[in-house]
């Protein structure tokens, strides 16, 4: 399964992949030191010319890793962008990895409870899912 990104495509792995990543500008310029920095896969540094995000790790509660290569493919970059400064990690994936982290996340969430709960009505998983907009849903 393909995923069209903007104008990019790539092929989806059988696990989340971190698409995009919002956050506080951590390279402040004199003009907009308030602007939050959009991070995303395949698309040009955000402050830095000449260099595309090729990869984007997240560690929850820890920070997250954002790797570039430069345009002539002779210099990688890794950015780390402490946790504290993160506003959003965007992550695709495809529908069946969607359902498995669903009821992951479902699963884990029933673990911290003590009390027993009545069984609640199944419920289609992917049954409201809209496909995204072009853009991400990004509004400019």
């Amino acid at each position: 399964m393909s995923q069209s990104t903007s104008s990019k495509t790539f092929q989806l792995p059988d696990k989340p992949v971190t698409y995009q990543v919002v956050s506080e500008n951590v390279i402040p310029d004199a003009t907009e030191p308030s602007r939050p920095l959009m991070w995303i896969n395949g698309e040009k540094h955000p402050a830095i010319a000449g260099f595309t995000v090729v990869h984007i790790l997240v560690e929850p509660e820890v920070c997250v890793e954002v790797y570039s290569l430069r345009e002539d493919n002779n210099l990688g970059m890794r950015d780390i962008i402490p946790w504290h400064r993160v506003r959003l990690a965007q992550d695709v994936m495809k529908p069946n990895v969607m359902r498995d982290e669903i009821q992951s996340a479902e699963h884990v969430e029933g673990e911290e409870s003590d009390e027993e709960e009545e069984p609640k009505a199944a419920t289609p998983i992917l049954s409201n899912l809209q496909p995204m907009p072009p853009n991400g849903g990004v509004v400019s």
